[in-house]
């Protein structure tokens, strides 16, 4: 099985959708979306999958008015930064840290970009 990254699609286009236009260059085991306007499309075959980048890459799905990215998904997941493990904490050990206050209030979030700011209670 390989897969596919896609982005750049509108953000009400649905997972079905997607689907259909996917199909197109092969059998679609999966579609997950992943976030708005991205998704991980699974083919049944690598070759299924290199296909979709060549005939879909810069491609405007139908209904919609952008240009999507498709690029094959190099599986490499979380864990694949250069961060070495350390965090924020900068390699200190956790018990240094616990005199941090761990509730506090949604000041604001900023939905496009998936992150937010918090206010301690």
């Amino acid at each position: 099985m390989a897969a596919v990254c896609v982005s750049g699609y509108d953000f009400e286009t649905s997972k079905i959708s997607l689907e259909r236009h996917f199909a197109t260059e092969g059998p679609v085991n999966e579609v997950r979306l992943v976030g708005k306007g991205s998704a991980v499309v699974n083919y049944q075959s690598t070759a299924d999958a290199q296909r979709a980048v060549d005939g879909l890459n810069n491609h405007i799905m139908e209904g919609s008015s952008r240009y999507i990215d498709v690029r094959l998904d190099k599986g490499k997941g979380k864990g694949s930064g250069r961060g070495r493990g350390k965090g924020k904490s900068n390699g200190k050990d956790s018990s240094e840290l616990s005199n941090v206050k761990k509730t506090g209030t949604v000041a604001m979030f900023v939905d496009q970009r998936g992150y937010g700011f918090i206010s301690p209670d």
